[in-house]
């Protein structure tokens, strides 16, 4: 089964001047890595082929944010796809089986409306330079939802998670002064303990699954988007990541630079 390939690429630059933002040369760090299989799909790109390190292309969108928490644009959801795991994904049928994640098992309780996720152990956080800070836990992916549901930040998809989440709705327009506020322990998000994650529905929604792939259900380290706030990820050094990639280098205008998370759970079947 695949990991995953990487939409974006693993080295992107607007203009032909800015090609040179993620060469091989003798850098044998970005050699290690950038993926052994950074040849695959690179033939038209000469010089990155030969080096074995890299893959170019031009992109004609420039993304305005990396915060996929908020975005509700495809291009930039992109960036959440390759730099942030999800709790399930998908094998490479084409028949969307949903296959273990970041989760490596998950039960529903119809009775309470409730899906349970055992989340692996030693996931880890990265930074922009790909070292390990800290644990990714269930906490993450409460906090996160929390995040989308700050009306201050704006969210673009957190409608996807009114329709689904217990007291998602009542908590948002709570927050933004048009009904009585709800405490935040009422949304139907609870981390259990470090590796045990819930929802609680507010209705059944036999597509939930499917939803967890969605950018609103990313995970964010809690700590760093209580300390950056509406500044989480407005570049490569004010987020966290613990998907196949990382993010090196954000120039906008310029080159984005992902590099291959060697952290990651499955980095060995990580490829371009």
């Amino acid at each position: 089964m695949k990991k995953r390939w990487i939409a974006m690429l693993l080295c992107m630059a607007m203009g032909l001047s800015a090609l040179t933002g993620c060469s091989g040369g003798t850098d044998t760090t970005q050699a290690e890595t950038a993926g052994e299989a950074g040849t695959r799909g690179a033939s038209d790109s000469g010089d990155a082929a030969s080096a074995g390190t890299a893959y170019r292309v031009l992109y004609s969108s420039e993304v305005e944010t990396l915060n996929y928490l908020t975005s509700s644009s495809s291009v930039e959801q992109t960036v959440g796809a390759n730099v942030i795991d999800t709790l399930i994904e998908y094998d490479n049928s084409g028949d969307m089986v949903p296959q273990p994640g970041m989760a490596t098992e998950w039960s529903y309780d119809e009775a309470s409306m409730t899906w349970t996720f055992k989340l692996r152990e030693g996931m880890k956080w990265v930074d922009h330079t790909g070292t390990a800070v800290a644990d990714v836990t269930a906490q993450d992916f409460v906090d996160a939802l929390k995040y989308v549901l700050t009306p201050s930040y704006d969210s673009g998809t957190a409608y996807i998670v009114f329709d689904t989440i217990l007291n998602a709705s009542e908590y948002y327009d709570g927050q933004a002064g048009d009904a009585d506020a709800i405490d935040f322990s009422e949304v139907g998000v609870k981390a259990v303990d470090e590796l045990t994650l819930q929802y609680t529905l507010k209705k059944g929604a036999p597509y939930f699954l499917s939803l967890l792939t969605y950018v609103c259900f990313m995970p964010a380290y809690g700590p760093q988007l209580e300390e950056q706030g509406a500044g989480f990820a407005t570049s490569a050094d004010t987020m966290y990541y613990c998907g196949a990639y990382y993010i090196e280098t954000y120039e906008p205008q310029v080159q984005m630079v992902y590099k291959k998370n060697t952290s990651n759970w499955d980095a060995e079947h990580v490829y371009i």
